[in-house]
């Protein structure tokens, strides 16, 4: 029975959760769009990352769903040509575990809370890949984020 509430509590918090204001903009996202958004997560940084990095990802797509330069629906921002090497590659429709997508749960629940430690980041990149053309205001796990 307690699994059965805790569970109850999970699903009510996101779905509450679904139709907020976030860096400025009415944000309402379907089931399937919060599906993408952690798959991307998983996908962008890897399943083991650190719940920071997920947050950072996360809010990088949701920066983007508020900027008049890219698209306006979730599905567009992350599926955009070139814009992400894990879409390029095809890691975004991997499978992954269910701790990596509870912990990419966790880090959209911070975001649509309003967390966003790359304090409006619209790209983010490894370090060892090439160099982020943009001035960099959050770093974590070897990501930096801009």
């Amino acid at each position: 029975m307690k699994r059965i509430s805790t569970l109850l509590i999970s699903v009510l918090s996101l779905m509450l959760m679904l139709s907020v204001k976030c860096h400025g903009v009415n944000v309402q996202l379907s089931d399937s769009e919060v599906e993408l958004i952690c798959r991307f997560a998983n996908a962008a940084v890897g399943e083991d990352a650190p719940l920071a990095v997920k947050l950072g990802a996360v809010n990088v797509v949701l920066n983007r769903l508020a900027h008049s330069d890219h698209p306006d629906s979730v599905t567009e921002v992350i599926f955009q040509k070139g814009a992400f090497q894990c879409v390029e590659d095809g890691r975004i429709n991997s499978s992954f575990s269910h701790s990596a997508t509870e912990s990419a749960r966790d880090a959209l629940r911070l975001a649509l809370l309003g967390r966003d430690p790359t304090e409006g980041a619209l790209y983010f990149t490894h370090h060892s890949d090439d160099p982020l053309p943009h001035k960099v205001s959050f770093e974590a796990g070897g990501y930096l984020f801009g």
